[in-house]
């Protein structure tokens, strides 16, 4: 299946359907839903209320969840208006100011359009983009002759170091062959100055086009341009940068910057790849709960899985030629392992790369962006040609996330006594009975709930097994109810819409401690000698 794109490219009767800004505004807004953290269901909730003045209801999750992927969204400017109200009144934010960006976003929209000003307009950014390419080409170029230049005085000074000191301590001078190094040197030296300047004035080309290209976008559209200048070499006799830090590389420091952008957390990164491992598993059907228990076959499957939902989720477009995907302009490829090693091909030499891994038994997951070089690669033995990563390659990834919490599902978390007593169960409403008794305190997901009931939908099953659990004395919250605070008081985490925690809970009798109001009575945690008292 191909990775899901946004969907706003032109139809018959969708005249702004085709507009860089149409997507510029899906993005917008779908940045404003993950700052409020709202699901889908909670949105159109709030639009309900919001909308209640309007003619129209808003429409249905599955309608509102293909206009925010950008179906139709031209023909909707209220409900995007609404969207981006509802969005930043979550957050405290300028509701009036959310909703001028929108209106900004729709005229520049209809501009685009508007016959031969949006023809010229749309010449002159291709022209821009073009230029833009040509520049990052040539820079790299430099880029490559500095790294030569670099190696050259790096052998010619350990060939220095070798030589024997004259009488006073320094080198021969009267040695022919050694003026000839020093010539060199002193030639090696004065050509990186030269094409470490060009380079720097390239960047600083690239970065006044990109601002001739955003000039006109909405307020907030435009990138940091937090970019790091590399150091300038003082003298001939200086060692250059490179011998002593990973150069600069223009477009793999700004890929990186766009993705932490996009992501600055890492939970986006981490639900990809958490989301990625359900769907293989798919513990609804088939009652597996761990990455381990994939067929082989499967395990192939993970890093096709990964790209494509990681395109929906930080808006990445498909890549020119044989890479993986396109952003702002730059091409790079996805390269995943199940802690192992990323294999690289010959046809990915000199081209960036965004690697990942994860591991699921230790509940933790990286990823960064590295530019693939020869001499970061291993010899290759295997007749496709592919090979790893040396110490020297992996060193060279520069990481946006190094160990970052990944989510495993709850039955990895307990002990195998529990889990065993868990599975071990007749029916799906016993063992979810169980499993809350074996798992208090803990977020459960939705998919946590399905493996263990081994049904797809187990909100029936849950619905059945809640009366049970609250005679046994278990309170269980859910995300999405307004009382979803209500165990913390007690030490227990706060479910996320969409999770449930459960804690068996006793009568207070007085005590002192922690305690939550139940029909106006104290109750407190249970202790595991506390005999099990229904709820009220």
């Amino acid at each position: 299946m191909a990775p899901e794109r946004i969907r706003s490219g032109r139809r018959q009767g969708d005249p702004l359907g085709a507009c860089p800004s149409m997507n510029l505004l899906v993005l917008h807004l779908r940045d404003l839903r993950d700052s409020a953290g709202l699901n889908m269901a909670e949105l159109r909730r709030r639009l309900v209320e919001a909308m209640r003045d309007e003619p129209a209801d808003p429409p249905a999750e599955p309608t509102l969840h293909r206009l925010l992927r950008g179906t139709n969204l031209h023909a909707k400017p209220r409900l995007a208006e609404a969207v981006a109200d509802v969005c930043v009144h979550a957050t405290r934010g300028d509701r009036q100011a959310a909703r001028k960006r929108v209106r900004e976003f729709y005229a520049l929209a209809r501009e685009e359009m508007d016959g031969g000003r949006g023809t010229g307009r749309e010449s002159e950014d291709e022209h821009r983009t073009t230029e833009i390419q040509r520049l990052r080409t040539e820079l790299q170029n430099k880029h490559q002759e500095n790294l030569r230049l670099a190696a050259e005085v790096a052998v010619t000074r350990r060939l220095l170091s070798s030589l024997p000191p004259g009488g006073d301590g320094g080198a021969v001078v009267g040695d022919g062959v050694l003026g000839e190094i020093l010539e060199r040197i002193q030639y090696i030296a004065a050509s990186s100055d030269e094409a470490l300047a060009e380079a720097q004035a390239a960047r600083a080309e690239t970065a006044r086009l990109r601002e001739w290209m955003t000039a006109s976008a909405p307020d907030g559209a435009d990138e940091p341009d937090d970019h790091v200048d590399p150091p300038t070499p003082t003298g001939g006799n200086t060692q250059p940068p490179f011998e002593t830090s990973d150069p600069i590389d223009p477009e793999l420091e700004e890929l990186a910057r766009e993705l932490t952008r996009r992501d600055p957390t890492g939970a986006r990164m981490a639900g990809v790849i958490e989301s990625a491992g359900a769907y293989l598993l798919d513990g609804g059907r088939t009652g597996r709960y761990a990455w381990t228990q994939l067929e082989k076959a499967e395990k192939v499957l993970f890093g096709p899985t990964v790209q494509r939902l990681m395109q929906g989720e930080l808006g990445l477009t498909n890549g020119a030629g044989r890479l993986d995907f396109t952003l702002d302009g730059i091409d790079f490829d996805l390269k995943w392992t199940l802690g192992g090693r990323w294999l690289f091909g010959p046809e990915l030499i000199g081209e960036l790369c965004v690697v990942a891994e994860a591991d699921e038994r230790t509940g933790r997951y990286s990823y960064g962006v590295i530019r693939v070089r020869p001499e970061y690669l291993r010899r290759s033995s295997s007749r496709d040609g592919k090979s790893t990563l040396t110490l020297e390659g992996r060193e060279a990834i520069r990481w946006i996330r190094t160990d970052a919490h990944l989510r495993t599902g709850v039955l990895l978390q307990l002990t195998g006594e529990d889990r065993e007593a868990v599975l071990g169960q007749d029916t799906g409403a016993q063992r979810l009975a169980e499993l809350f008794r074996r798992a208090q305190g803990r977020r459960l997901t939705r998919s946590d709930l399905a493996t263990v009931c081994r049904a797809p939908d187990p909100m029936r099953r849950l619905r059945e097994t809640l009366p049970r659990l609250r005679r046994a004395g278990i309170l269980v919250v859910g995300g999405h109810l307004g009382d979803r605070s209500l165990l913390t008081a007690l030490g227990a985490p706060e479910p996320s819409p969409g999770e449930w925690v459960g804690l068996r809970l006793a009568p207070a009798d007085g005590e002192q401690g922690p305690v939550i109001d139940l029909s106006g009575t104290p109750w407190r945690k249970a202790r595991p000698e506390d005999p099990e008292t229904p709820l009220p």
